[in-house]
């Protein structure tokens, strides 16, 4: 019977330590995704940014 609920016991250690693994995981990847995304931000933010002063400085006002 020992043997039985200590791999119980085991068993459910291992369980905890995947779900935790995963949601670090998940943690992760979230944050990851995140610069990412802050990252093209600033890449469109300044792209726009050229683009309206290209448009600003090429358009004659009658």
């Amino acid at each position: 019977m020992k043997g039985g609920i200590a791999a119980e016991i085991r068993g459910e250690r291992g369980r905890e330590s995947c779900e935790r693994e995963r949601r670090e995981e998940s943690r992760w990847r979230r944050w990851v995704l995140r610069e990412r995304l802050e990252v093209k931000e600033n890449e469109v933010r300044e792209k726009m940014s050229s683009l309206l002063q290209n448009v600003d400085s090429t358009t004659e006002l009658p």
